[in-house]
Protein backbone atom coordinates (compact mmCIF):
# COMPACT_ATOMS: atom_id res chain seq x y z
CA UNK A 1 0.00 0.00 0.00
CA UNK A 2 1.35 3.44 -1.42
CA UNK A 3 1.24 6.57 1.27
CA UNK A 4 0.91 10.37 0.11
CA UNK A 5 2.76 10.75 3.74
CA UNK A 6 5.08 8.32 4.03
CA UNK A 7 8.48 10.36 2.95
CA UNK A 8 7.07 12.43 6.54
CA UNK A 9 7.08 9.48 8.51
CA UNK A 10 9.12 10.85 11.68
CA UNK A 11 11.63 8.29 12.11
CA UNK A 12 14.38 10.31 14.13
CA UNK A 13 17.65 8.56 14.48
CA UNK A 14 19.01 10.47 17.50
CA UNK A 15 15.54 9.56 19.14
CA UNK A 16 16.29 5.90 18.12
CA UNK A 17 19.76 5.98 19.62
CA UNK A 18 19.38 7.81 23.17
CA UNK A 19 16.27 6.34 23.96
CA UNK A 20 17.13 3.54 26.27
CA UNK A 21 13.69 1.65 25.35
CA UNK A 22 15.22 1.30 22.17
CA UNK A 23 18.47 0.28 22.76
CA UNK A 24 17.31 -2.56 25.02
CA UNK A 25 15.32 -4.22 22.14
CA UNK A 26 17.51 -6.49 19.56
CA UNK A 27 17.98 -5.76 15.93
CA UNK A 28 14.95 -7.75 15.32
CA UNK A 29 12.90 -6.27 18.24
CA UNK A 30 13.67 -3.00 16.96
CA UNK A 31 12.89 -3.94 12.98
CA UNK A 32 9.60 -5.27 14.72
CA UNK A 33 8.70 -2.00 16.53
CA UNK A 34 9.43 0.10 13.30
CA UNK A 35 7.36 -2.04 11.52
CA UNK A 36 4.18 -1.96 13.91
CA UNK A 37 4.89 1.85 13.74
CA UNK A 38 4.82 1.52 10.13
CA UNK A 39 1.44 -0.37 9.67
CA UNK A 40 0.29 2.09 12.47
CA UNK A 41 1.14 5.05 10.14
CA UNK A 42 0.02 3.67 6.71
CA UNK A 43 -3.46 2.68 8.25
CA UNK A 44 -4.55 5.66 9.26
CA UNK A 45 -3.54 4.80 13.28
CA UNK A 46 -6.62 1.95 12.95
CA UNK A 47 -3.62 -1.14 12.58
CA UNK A 48 -4.94 -4.11 13.89
CA UNK A 49 -1.27 -5.60 14.04
CA UNK A 50 -0.94 -7.84 16.97
CA UNK A 51 2.11 -6.40 19.30
CA UNK A 52 4.46 -8.72 20.48
CA UNK A 53 5.32 -8.46 24.26
CA UNK A 54 8.70 -7.56 23.41
CA UNK A 55 8.07 -4.32 22.30
CA UNK A 56 4.85 -3.02 23.74
CA UNK A 57 6.43 -0.76 26.29
CA UNK A 58 8.56 1.08 23.20
CA UNK A 59 5.41 0.65 20.75
CA UNK A 60 2.95 2.15 23.55
CA UNK A 61 5.53 5.29 23.99
CA UNK A 62 5.52 5.77 20.07
CA UNK A 63 2.37 5.15 19.22
CA UNK A 64 0.72 8.34 20.38
CA UNK A 65 3.32 10.21 19.29
CA UNK A 66 3.27 9.13 15.51
CA UNK A 67 -0.06 9.19 15.25
CA UNK A 68 -0.45 12.80 16.33
CA UNK A 69 2.57 13.40 13.62
CA UNK A 70 0.35 11.21 10.90
CA UNK A 71 -2.96 13.58 11.72
CA UNK A 72 -0.46 16.54 11.44
CA UNK A 73 0.71 15.19 8.18
CA UNK A 74 -2.94 14.26 6.87
CA UNK A 75 -4.09 17.46 7.68
CA UNK A 76 -1.01 19.55 6.02
CA UNK A 77 -1.53 17.35 2.50
CA UNK A 78 -5.11 18.17 2.72
CA UNK A 79 -4.87 21.84 3.25
CA UNK A 80 -2.15 22.14 -0.13
CA UNK A 81 -4.57 19.83 -1.85
CA UNK A 82 -7.61 22.43 -1.48
CA UNK A 83 -5.68 25.17 -2.60
CA UNK A 84 -4.24 23.51 -5.86
CA UNK A 85 -7.72 22.38 -6.30
CA UNK A 86 -8.93 26.19 -5.67
CA UNK A 87 -6.13 27.27 -7.70
CA UNK A 88 -7.10 25.01 -10.92
CA UNK A 89 -11.02 26.52 -10.81
CA UNK A 90 -9.18 30.20 -10.96
CA UNK A 91 -7.53 29.25 -14.09
CA UNK A 92 -10.77 27.88 -15.60
CA UNK A 93 -12.32 31.50 -15.01
CA UNK A 94 -12.94 33.56 -18.26
CA UNK A 95 -11.34 36.33 -16.59
CA UNK A 96 -8.20 34.63 -16.20
CA UNK A 97 -8.34 33.93 -19.79
CA UNK A 98 -9.19 37.69 -20.81
CA UNK A 99 -5.12 38.13 -18.72
CA UNK A 100 -4.17 35.28 -20.03
CA UNK A 101 -4.53 36.25 -23.53
CA UNK A 102 -3.39 39.65 -22.73
CA UNK A 103 -0.22 38.81 -21.37
CA UNK A 104 0.65 36.37 -24.33
CA UNK A 105 -0.07 39.18 -27.09
CA UNK A 106 2.38 41.54 -24.77
CA UNK A 107 4.94 39.23 -25.13
CA UNK A 108 4.92 38.03 -29.06
CA UNK A 109 3.00 34.98 -28.48
CA UNK A 110 6.80 33.60 -27.34
CA UNK A 111 8.13 32.34 -24.44
CA UNK A 112 10.09 34.93 -22.58
CA UNK A 113 12.61 32.41 -21.41
CA UNK A 114 13.52 30.81 -24.57
CA UNK A 115 11.33 31.85 -27.54
CA UNK A 116 9.39 29.13 -28.35
CA UNK A 117 6.17 29.55 -29.63
CA UNK A 118 4.48 26.17 -28.82
CA UNK A 119 2.64 24.99 -25.39
CA UNK A 120 2.81 28.47 -24.01
CA UNK A 121 1.79 29.33 -20.06
CA UNK A 122 1.42 32.13 -18.44
CA UNK A 123 3.79 32.54 -15.05
CA UNK A 124 3.22 34.48 -11.95
CA UNK A 125 6.43 36.32 -10.96
CA UNK A 126 4.85 36.11 -7.34
CA UNK A 127 1.60 35.40 -5.63
CA UNK A 128 -0.38 37.41 -3.56
CA UNK A 129 -2.12 35.53 -0.67
CA UNK A 130 -5.91 36.29 -1.01
CA UNK A 131 -5.17 37.54 -4.39
CA UNK A 132 -7.07 35.85 -8.02
CA UNK A 133 -5.10 34.18 -10.74
CA UNK A 134 -6.43 37.75 -12.70
CA UNK A 135 -5.93 39.98 -10.69
CA UNK A 136 -1.85 39.96 -10.68
CA UNK A 137 -0.58 42.85 -11.83
CA UNK A 138 0.54 42.20 -15.19
CA UNK A 139 3.86 43.30 -14.61
CA UNK A 140 4.27 40.21 -12.52
CA UNK A 141 3.19 37.86 -14.92
CA UNK A 142 4.89 36.75 -18.01
CA UNK A 143 4.78 34.13 -20.83
CA UNK A 144 6.95 30.86 -20.40
CA UNK A 145 6.49 27.21 -22.73
CA UNK A 146 5.98 24.66 -20.35
CA UNK A 147 9.30 23.24 -20.05
CA UNK A 148 10.69 27.05 -19.30
CA UNK A 149 7.99 26.85 -16.61
CA UNK A 150 8.47 23.54 -15.18
CA UNK A 151 12.24 25.39 -14.96
CA UNK A 152 10.68 28.44 -12.87
CA UNK A 153 9.12 26.19 -11.03
CA UNK A 154 11.76 23.67 -10.17
CA UNK A 155 9.19 20.57 -10.60
CA UNK A 156 7.22 18.97 -13.47
CA UNK A 157 3.78 19.97 -14.43
CA UNK A 158 1.52 16.97 -15.36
Amino acid sequence: MKSKWLPTFPLHVETWIADPRIRELSKVQRIELLEALLCNWMANGESRKRIKKSIKEAYEFYAPLYEEERKRCVAAYERKSNKWTAYSRELSDPRWAEVRNIILERDGNACTGCGAIHRLQVHHLRYKRGEKAWETPHAFLTTLCKSCHEDAHGRSFA
